[in-house]
């Protein structure tokens, strides 16, 4: 986490895999006190990421509010991290049995499933910015991004619509700073302790936003997430050990099997008749004969945000050869849309789930999902997530589809 590291992070900013929920090439709104609060925050941001380790306690609490019942889910847990990669952490449910374990040292991963008694095993070259970053899922996302880009320093947490002061709020006895970050999708409320080095002591990230309008009569659903950090310990000494996964007696390595009814490379893709965005409709099987991408999005998502250009370019660049881009949104407003889309400068084809119905089909749990169909209508190549080499793995998929329609 040293200051060499950091200039290199920085440079590189724009690989990182799962960025923020943000549009790109909006201008920060911000007056005098914006101005004032976005200065205390990149401070922090820039001492946190300029340290050599660092450990610290999590508390998170996250509140859905749905018809008007509430449903909370609490965890605790802990960081470690040393030099550029080295990463440790835990994470257990405080009202469940739910808990894992991350250990991450010199381009090998351990992800221990501790109540399951089961671990994986990645060996691959993943900065710990994006391992960090997609540790969490569903309403943890978005603010577990936010804590990884503000360890790391990412400057892309800064890509928002407004940057303003927030109310003060007394932390264990402290009267911590506020500022509020607004973001097309979610809002984050940061508090930091006051003095020469800022200590990030929590944070809120406020989803209503990315959240649709209800139907007449109903109420809107709404989703807080709050992480309290505790226990801060800066340059603390770590040991190699604290990096390195050795599985307990009885926890045995995790051989993953599909589930029934699992989409399945070789099999034929699910038909499906959907809308474009801007009228008219697609049905899949019509195009039999050429290669089709499906890709699987929200624009509160923001590994799909960062997916998109990728799969985007790489289907321009192929387009002469038979690969064409469907965009499949999930239950989103066009306005939305077209906002996101305008704001990445991108003229994808865009297909609208509006009930989830072609999602359900392809067995989506978890977006982005891209999907590849080859010229006789089977699947040709499923991918999960962004990973760091999308691209090259996504043109050699399109090539072996291109090869086997021969």
């Amino acid at each position: 986490m040293g200051k060499a590291t950091l200039v290199r992070r920085t440079a590189g900013a724009a690989l990182v895999m799962t960025a923020l929920l943000v549009v790109s090439g909006f201008a920060t709104a911000q007056d005098g006190d914006g101005a004032a609060a976005r200065t205390m925050l990149e401070k922090a941001m820039a001492d946190t990421a300029g340290l050599d380790s660092l450990s610290f306690d999590l508390l998170i609490n996250a509140r859905l509010v749905r018809d008007g019942e509430p449903m909370d889910r609490a965890f605790t847990g802990n960081y470690l991290l040393r030099g550029e990669n080295d990463l440790y952490h835990h994470l257990k449910g405080k009202d469940n049995d739910q808990e894992i374990e991350i250990y991450s040292r010199g381009g090998t991963h351990f992800i221990h499933l501790v109540d399951a008694k089961k671990y994986d095993k990645i060996e691959r070259d993943i900065p710990r910015s994006r391992l960090m970053a997609g540790l969490s899922g569903g309403m943890l996302q978005a603010p577990t991004v936010w804590l990884s880009d503000f360890v790391h320093n990412n400057p892309e947490l800064f890509e928002t619509e407004k940057i303003s002061p927030a109310a003060a709020k007394e932390i264990d006895g402290t009267a911590c700073d506020g500022v509020r970050l607004e973001y097309e999708g979610f809002e984050v409320t940061a508090w930091l302790a006051p003095g020469e080095t800022r200590v990030l002591r929590e944070f809120t990230a406020d989803l209503a936003k990315s959240i649709p309008e209800p139907e007449a009569g109903k109420e809107k659903t709404t989703v807080l997430v709050t992480f309290t950090l505790s226990n801060w310990q800066p340059n603390i000494a770590l040991a190699d050990d604290k990096f390195t996964f050795t599985p307990p007696e009885g926890v045995t390595l995790n051989v993953r099997e599909e589930p029934e009814g699992a989409l399945k490379k070789g099999a034929p893709a699910p038909d499906f008749t959907l809308p474009l965005l801007g009228g008219g409709e697609v049905k899949l099987s019509t195009n039999k004969g050429k290669v089709v991408i499906l890709d699987f999005w929200a624009s509160w998502c923001g590994p799909c945000r960062q997916a998109m250009p990728i799969v985007d370019k790489v289907a321009h660049e192929m387009a002469d050869q038979g690969v064409l881009l469907y965009a499949v949104n999930l239950r989103e407003d066009e306005d939305r849309i077209r906002t996101f889309l305008d704001s990445q400068k991108l003229k994808t084809t865009v297909l609208l789930d509006k009930e989830g119905d072609a999602a359900e089909d392809y067995g989506v749990e978890s977006i982005p999902m891209l999907v590849v169909v080859d010229p006789k209508g089977n699947v040709s190549e499923i991918f999960q997530g962004v990973g760091p080499d999308l691209e090259t793995d996504l043109r050699n998929a399109l090539k072996a589809a291109l090869e086997a329609g021969k």
